[in-house]
């Protein structure tokens, strides 16, 4: 499955008058590059970013020195070196590291497929995932985005944050059906949303693929009551029986449990 691009956050967004137009200019064209996730001429980039072509060869110049992006015979695309900024924030932050160890110790659901991710905007971000024993025919691939309203473990994370902040997702999250049962309806996920805090998980029924299956739970950190994470297994619809179901459901909750404990979270 592609990777979606971020959405501009409060972080990466450009100020009305950026502090260093050039920098500026070069996170809107990586961020488009990684949202169109293919080539772009010199001509469609300075086209899209409204800058001259001169100042667009500049920068793709620069870039392609720097690692950053690939020249390629139909135009420019993301260069390898994004990869080791995103091994590297991944190294910083101990959190895929805790959940590697946990799954390893409390041996979490072997055959299936587990991941963790971040909530980004109105989108969720995979962290890492670990693929399990029994073929998914899905690979959640480091910085896969998909939309949170619509992902098990999307859905746990919003599930925890206060209401006002919810709205304001539920007025903009992108109305994109990935499958014919992705819910658009918003007071129908309002609604999801509020049993899953009731229920301390979320389901996925086919929302994100066709038959698969996902529960997701929240992770905790320190401070607050917003889930600084989410984590979720992933299986297949026909062969995901009752009884399977249920004991996803309780393992999956465990580890969030466990991890929001090494976390610092309260009990």
């Amino acid at each position: 499955m592609a990777s979606r691009a971020p959405a501009a956050s409060s972080d990466t967004a450009p100020r009305k008058t950026p502090l260093v137009p050039a920098v500026s200019r070069a996170i809107q064209l990586l961020n488009l590059l990684a949202e169109t996730g293919q080539p772009l001429s010199l001509s469609e980039l300075a086209t899209r970013l409204g800058i001259v072509k001169s100042s667009a060869f500049g920068l793709c110049t620069e870039l392609v020195a720097g690692g950053l992006l690939s020249r390629q015979p139909t135009g420019y695309q993301l260069g390898a070196h994004v990869m080791a900024f995103a091994h590297a924030y991944l190294k910083q932050t101990s959190l895929p590291q805790l959940f590697l160890s946990q799954l390893a110790a409390r041996q979490t659901l072997p055959e299936f497929t587990v991941n963790l991710s971040v909530l980004d905007g109105v989108d969720v971000v995979y962290m890492i995932s670990r693929p399990g024993s029994d073929p998914l025919g899905i690979e959640l691939r480091m910085g896969t985005r998909l939309p949170a309203f619509h992902a098990a473990s999307g859905r746990a994370i919003l599930s925890t944050l206060p209401k006002d902040l919810l709205e304001e997702k539920l007025a903009s999250f992108p109305r994109v059906k990935l499958t014919t049962k992705s819910e658009m309806s918003v007071p129908k996920l309002r609604k999801m949303i509020a049993q899953t805090a009731k229920d301390g998980y979320s389901i996925d029924v086919e929302e994100v693929r066709d038959g698969m299956l996902a529960f997701g739970a929240p992770v905790f950190g320190p401070h607050g009551r917003e889930a600084v994470a989410g984590v979720a297994v992933a299986m297949n619809c026909d062969t995901a029986t009752p009884k399977i179901q249920k004991n996803a459901i309780s393992e999956i909750r465990l580890l969030a449990q466990a991890l929001s404990h090494q976390l610092g979270a309260a009990a």
